[in-house]
């Protein structure tokens, strides 16, 4: 990414990178049963508006460590916002998501505190044990 928010300005990459995932998708799915102006806005916010930025911070230095988590955060944002301006219900598939996702946050936060190799062999002898519980102790 680094390479090319060189050359290139976030906004057109953001729109490079919407184009490159609209022009195959069309020849392979069908459209969904939904209006058009549904389709647009959803391409234009989660697609380009969320990368758009994203490549706009990394231009402005902001570190891709962190940019890696606040995308990752968007599966608590989507369903709130969802719940709250649309009434969807929270379905068993939304929450194994957001459970994947908080587990890849923790994971990531606990690995930043301890070092990643005294996680991963906290956690190896977690597995080895059979109790993941134990060998984490007291943080």
């Amino acid at each position: 990414m680094k390479i090319g928010l060189n050359d290139v300005p976030p906004l057109i990459l953001g729109m490079v990178r919407f184009l490159l995932i609209l022009l195959p998708a069309v020849f392979f799915f069908k459209k969904p049963n939904a209006p058009w102006i549904y389709l647009i806005l959803y391409g234009l916010t989660i697609s380009f508006g969320q990368f758009s930025l994203m490549f706009l911070a990394l231009s402005r230095q902001f570190p891709t460590g962190l940019s890696a988590l606040i995308l990752q955060a968007q599966v608590f944002l989507t369903m709130l916002f969802s719940c709250i301006l649309l009434k969807e219900s929270v379905k068993p598939n939304h929450l194994v998501g957001m459970i994947t996702a908080g587990a890849g946050l923790t994971l990531i936060g606990v690995g930043q505190y301890l070092g990643t190799h005294r996680l991963y062999a906290r956690l190896a002898l977690g597995v080895w044990r059979g109790r993941c519980d134990e060998s984490f102790g007291k943080f």
